[in-house]
């Protein structure tokens, strides 16, 4: 069964040969699986190495925000004086 058919076959509520899986990576963890797997095709990682049903889709930064951003340990984002990062749809995160 293909990807695509898995997933449609569970919209339906069709049986499939597996549950369709799905995952969300922090940056520097899709950097060491990279390294690990020796190559930078995230997308063939993900498909053929983990197994992921589901593709990626995101968004590109505004020039704006690449200046004013750096890459921080939330992601890439917007660093303010009380720890907080700004991300691009202007929502703070703050680790506790």
């Amino acid at each position: 069964m293909t990807h695509r058919e898995r997933v449609l076959r569970c919209y339906e509520h069709q049986k499939a040969d597996r549950v369709p899986l799905a995952g969300s990576f922090r940056a520097e963890v899709i950097e060491k699986l990279k390294k690990h797997f020796g190559t930078n095709d995230w997308g063939k990682i993900a498909e053929e190495k983990l197994g992921l049903d589901f593709a990626g889709v995101g968004i590109s930064h505004s020039k704006e925000f690449l200046a004013r951003s750096t890459d921080t340990p939330l992601g890439r984002g917007i660093p303010h004086p009380d720890g907080s990062v700004e991300n691009e749809w202007g929502v703070r995160q703050k680790r506790l």
